[in-house]
């Protein structure tokens, strides 16, 4: 078989030819000089000991200096060879650490009591706690009628329940996952049926349900002070959202962006 044929040989020249262009690309010494401060040794030190609960070895360091300098060696050569130019993957990136660093130096002032406790106020419906309805039920597929089932239930003969994999007893269920399970007419009018009945005989999607021990939890609003730690990530959250706005717009407001027209 030819050499020449051999992929381990394409890809020897390709990584030789990628090596020897950047090599020509270098016209200055000093860019062949990696320089490890002592601080990035005590953050290799560090994150190494947080990840693994003991400090790297002597070797172990060596190691992860020879990592941070081969990721700094890649990232020069790339560089070079204009790799990061017009990848939207890397630009995704830079834009988001700027952002990261943008909003960790901004000075955050923490809320006061009153400013936490009127967010809670203006957005009350987000920390509400949503009814729940908990009850049991037995499954009858479609091809009985109503007057059938009523007429069984009447006379305390009802026929066995069909096969389904649907569970007979569900607790605290809210809305949208009865909805999402037995149909949004089956959620309706469980909501509407007479607590003061023992047994409720609905129609969904899927057959016929009779149902008892039907309980239901009427929507509740905690406290200010119950949900207190939430409304602050809220509000922090919030305050993030707004700076990244204002410092779009102050940033689209020093360029002039001009699109060229499509044909």
């Amino acid at each position: 078989m030819s050499l020449i044929k051999e992929p381990l040989i394409h890809f020897l020249a390709i990584g030789g030819f990628i090596f020897m262009l950047y090599a020509g690309l270098q016209s200055d010494t000093s860019d062949n000089i990696i320089h490890v401060d002592k601080g990035t040794v005590q953050y290799l030190q560090t994150n190494y000991q947080k990840i693994w609960n003991i400090a790297p070895s002597k070797a172990e360091l060596e190691a992860l200096i020879s990592e941070y300098a081969l990721d700094e060696i890649y990232y020069r050569q790339a560089k070079a060879l204009g790799i990061d130019q017009q990848d939207p993957l890397i630009r995704k990136r830079l834009r988001q650490k700027m952002e990261f660093i943008s909003e960790s130096i901004r000075a955050t002032t923490p809320p006061s009591d009153e400013a936490l406790n009127a967010f809670y106020r203006d957005h009350a419906d987000r920390y509400q706690i949503p009814l729940e309805v908990s009850f049991q039920q037995q499954f009858f597929n479609a091809n009985y009628t109503r007057q059938e089932l009523e007429q069984a239930i009447a006379n305390q003969q009802l026929p066995p329940n069909d096969p389904n994999l649907l569970n007979p007893e569900y607790t605290a269920m809210n809305i949208v996952e009865i909805n999402k399970l037995f149909g949004q007419a089956f959620g309706s009018e469980l909501l509407a049926v007479d607590l003061a009945a023992s047994m409720h005989l609905i129609q969904s999607g899927l057959g016929w349900h009779i149902v008892t021990q039907l309980t239901r939890t009427e929507a509740t609003s905690p406290t200010y002070t119950e949900v207190k730690t939430q409304v602050l990530r809220d509000w922090q959250y919030a305050q993030q959202a707004e700076f990244r706005a204002t410092m779009n717009t102050a940033l689209l407001a020093d360029y002039q962006i001009i699109v060229e027209p499509v044909q």
